[in-house]
């Protein structure tokens, strides 16, 4: 059993030893440069001052854009003028011109070359000699975020820093900005750890799958090699000790040192992707739409328009968002500084108060009582920053219900936020905690997690590197000398 095992467990290495290895390495580039994101605030950022000047000209009654179903709209800045976004529940429907009228469901190439001069600051007449790519997929737009935008327009800017950025199609909003330092680690970063090769990662089926498979072959190694370096422990002088020498011996001590470390980060590693639903939480929608309880048509978005044009709108504000809550319409004026709710119709500022956030608690789930609910401005063991920058402070609701629900809405506009059920606080501390080592804020304050982390993942490196050595040296035929 012991000689089967044993043999198990070589030629597992020989054809798993790299990717663990990989996976480790990967694992500290990531601690410290994670996935080409664009924030919300970069994006607005960069946009220019809302201005409705001669807007809105819109029909009264225009047939092809009435009445259509919307999930939001949004307005902004485009070339120049003020265009307003139709979006349901697939993605954008259309892009409207505020200023003439004019609609259209995609922007061309000239339009993106407009739109990233804008965003880089350029003048105008830059933006005819901007080099752009029309991709479907590529490296940084792989994920299915981007479906509802694709194809992109891939926008280089030709500065030192190798800066490009990717603008949907269907909205002509700025959706990905990457440089070239971030692609550059990322490609022994996020790519190899996430085994997120483009064309594995756009078949989301088989690329789950096979993270799956490998994962738990990983663990499957680990456990065997755990035993197996144990049952190896020799009496020597009275003290226990291993048989090995040279790349044995440290990979036998190392694997005996982090061995169960190895094990915690493959399997957690396993269970982040949810293999065969086995952690799968509920979905928030019903909640979402109670809290909402509003139709939103395209007839809301163009009469908002006319009523934001006849008011005027104050020369901080960039961007424009539809924010529906308790059957009535609201919108979201954005600045560079943050976030103003305003009421629909009126057009004043109508913030949410303590009692507004204890009405929206009781309709998340009617007929069943709330435990607590309170404004929290630091995170819970649910709801915390890590290497993200999550909303505070957060209104915080947990229900008395057989799984101890908790929603956690942002006090500024109402919105669900994030929903922890008992799955998903089991994902919380299956993944999140074994695989982050995120269990408590002491833990996670950046020193202290830092120093941790170098020095068990310097640990487990040992491990997978010792191991890859020793099947170099097998397939060279020098498997290694064990001690007699």
């Amino acid at each position: 059993m012991k000689k089967a095992l044993f043999l198990v467990h070589r030629y597992m290495g020989l054809a798993l030893c790299l990717i663990m290895a990989a996976w480790c390495l990967s694992g500290v580039v990531m601690m410290y440069v994670g996935y080409p994101a664009l924030a919300q605030r970069d994006r607005i950022a960069a946009l220019e001052r809302l201005s409705v000047d001669h807007c809105c000209n819109v029909p009264a009654r225009a047939p092809d854009l009435a009445g259509i179903p919307l999930s939001s709209f949004d307005i902004e800045m485009m070339e120049d003028h003020p265009v307003l976004r139709l979006v349901d529940t697939f993605g954008p429907v259309a892009i409207v011109n505020l200023q003439t009228g004019d609609w259209k469901t995609e922007i061309s190439l000239d339009d993106a070359k407009k739109i990233a001069a804008d965003f880089f600051s350029l003048p105008a007449t830059a933006a005819s000699s901007l080099p752009v790519a029309i991709v479907g997929h590529d490296q940084w737009t792989v994920s299915g975020e981007f479906d509802a935008d694709r194809p992109l327009f891939k926008v280089a800017r030709g500065d030192p820093a190798g800066t490009e950025i990717y603008i949907a199609s269907s909205s002509g909003k700025v959706v990905q900005e990457t440089t070239r330092w971030q692609r550059g680690w990322n490609w022994v970063g996020s790519v190899v750890h996430w085994v997120y090769f483009t064309d594995l990662r756009r078949d989301p089926a088989v690329w789950s799958q096979v993270v799956i498979w490998a994962s738990l072959l990983g663990a499957f190694l680990t456990v065997i090699g755990i035993w197996f370096g144990i049952s190896q422990i020799r009496w020597r002088g009275g003290v226990r000790w291993t048989p090995y020498r040279g790349l044995k011996y440290w990979h036998h001590v190392a694997g005996l040192a982090f061995g169960v470390l190895t094990l915690t980060w493959v399997a957690s590693g396993f269970l982040s992707m949810n293999p065969w639903g086995l952690l799968e939480g509920g979905g928030a929608g019903g909640e979402s739409y109670r809290l909402r309880d509003y139709d939103l048509t395209s007839d809301d978005a163009l009469a908002a328009a006319r009523r934001l044009a006849a008011k005027g709108i104050d020369g901080s504000v960039k961007w424009i968002s539809s924010a529906p809550l308790e059957g009535r319409l609201y919108l979201r004026e954005w600045t560079s500084n943050g976030m103003v709710r305003i009421d629909g119709e009126t057009l004043e500022p109508a913030p949410l108060t303590a009692h507004g956030l204890r009405k929206l608690a009781s309709l998340l789930k009617p007929g069943t009582r709330i435990e607590s609910q309170e404004l929290i401005r630091q995170g819970d063991s649910y709801y915390f920053a890590h290497h993200d920058r999550p909303t505070f402070p957060v209104y915080r609701v947990i229900l008395a219900d057989a799984q101890h629900t908790r929603y956690y809405l942002d006090p500024a506009d109402g919105r669900l936020i994030q929903k922890t059920d008992r799955n998903a606080r089991l994902y919380r501390w299956l993944f999140d905690a074994v695989h982050r080592w995120d269990f408590a804020a002491a833990i996670r304050q950046r020193g202290i997690w830092d120093v941790l982390m170098l020095v068990l993942m310097t640990g487990v490196s040992a491990v997978c590197l010792t191991g890859v050595y020793m099947a170099y040296s097998f397939i060279r035929g020098r498997p290694g000398r064990e001690a007699r």
